[in-house]
C-alpha cells in the first residue's frame, strides 16, 4: 500500500470533517454508548480549523481520518507541573472502507509531530465511561494516569513521544 499523506486541514473540510464526527456518533450509539451524543459542533470544527489545528488523511477524494492536535492544554485537566505535551483530541477514523489501525498510524504520526516540536509525551483525554475507549489507548502504547469524574471526557491518558507501535498504513 503507499503511503498515506496527512494534511492540515483547511476550511472546505469542515462539512467532511462534520459528517465523519456524525458517522461515528451514530456508531457509538448503536453499542451503546453515551460518547458524542450531541449534534456535530461545526462552529468548533471551523475555529479549529482555522488555528491550523485539525489534520486529515484523505484517500481518493474521501476523507478517512481527523485529528486535532493542540500545543497547549485548553481543558484544565493537566497540571503546568507535568511538562510539555502535544494534546491529541477528537481523533475520528471512517468505520469503513478505511486502512486497518488507521488510529494508531495517526497516533504514531501525531509523536512524530511532538517530537519535532520538542515535546516529550503525546496525551488525551478520553471520554470517562467508554471502557473499551479506555483499552484501545492502553493497547496502543499509553498509561491511564487518573480519571475526573467531574467532566465527560476525564479519562486522561500518555505515552511517551518518543513510543511508536509501526501498526497500520504508512502516514507521511
Amino acid at each position: 500500500m503507499t503511503a498515506l499523506q496527512v494534511q492540515q486541514a483547511v476550511s472546505a473540510d469542515v462539512d467532511d470533517i462534520a459528517a465523519l464526527w456524525t458517522q461515528a456518533s451514530d456508531w457509538l450509539a448503536s453499542i451503546g454508548t453515551s460518547q458524542w451524543q450531541y449534534p456535530v459542533r461545526t462552529h468548533a470544527i471551523r475555529a479549529e480549523v482555522a488555528a491550523g489545528e485539525v489534520w486529515i488523511v484523505r484517500e481518493g477524494g474521501r476523507l478517512l481520518a481527523s485529528v486535532t492536535l493542540e500545543a497547549d492544554d485548553d481543558s484544565g485537566l493537566w497540571a503546568p507541573s507535568e511538562g510539555p505535551a502535544l494534546y491529541v483530541h477528537r481523533l475520528v477514523v471512517a468505520r469503513d472502507g478505511r486502512p486497518n489501525d488507521l488510529g494508531a498510524a495517526m497516533l504514531d504520526w501525531a509523536a512524530r509531530r511532538a517530537r519535532r516540536q520538542c515535546r516529550p509525551w503525546l496525551r488525551l483525554d478520553a471520554w470517562t465511561t467508554n471502557s473499551d475507549l479506555h483499552k484501545y489507548y492502553v493497547d496502543r502504547g499509553f498509561r491511564h494516569l487518573r480519571t475526573d469524574e467531574t467532566v465527560q471526557s476525564g479519562a486522561l491518558f500518555e505515552r511517551s513521544s518518543a513510543v511508536e507501535l509501526h501498526r497500520g498504513p504508512a502516514l507521511i
